[in-house]
């Protein structure tokens, strides 16, 4: 009987020093420099991003947009469909440079590529006539 409760005092006494030393230390997690708060102010600034580079207001400068664009395709972790659109919509915000043409072609070949069942033939139609006036 003795042994059984030596053994399951040694069991349980090594689990809970386990369980002490693998406990996420809170306050430290918090100085690494990076919060919540963080976390959901790069959601909020990649939605500002994404109103710019769609030009939800109708008058968004160019540049503004572009830049807007950029970030979003330069922080994308993956191209899919949805980059495709911020390249299209990079190209569109400049029309009279060699980058929109290069933007377009991107923007197209990322959609087809990703198989896209959010933008199917008619967005990929528009792209195409864009593409046909940026690159002539």
């Amino acid at each position: 009987m003795t042994a059984r409760y030596l053994f399951a005092s040694l069991v349980f006494g090594a689990l809970a020093a386990l369980g002490t030393s693998a406990a996420p230390d809170l306050v430290r997690a918090q100085d690494d420099g990076y919060s919540f708060e963080d976390f959901m102010a790069e959601i909020e600034e990649g939605k500002k991003d994404q109103a710019l580079c769609r030009d939800d207001d109708g008058d968004t400068p160019p540049q503004e947009r572009m830049d807007a664009c950029t970030r979003l395709i330069e922080d994308a972790p993956v191209e899919n469909d949805l980059v495709g659109t911020y390249y299209v919509n990079r190209a569109m915000a400049d029309t009279n440079s060699p980058q929109s043409c290069a933007d377009v072609r991107k923007g197209i070949q990322v959609v087809e590529d990703s198989n896209s069942s959010i933008y199917g033939e008619d967005y990929l139609s528009a792209a195409r006539r864009l593409e046909e006036v940026i690159c002539q």
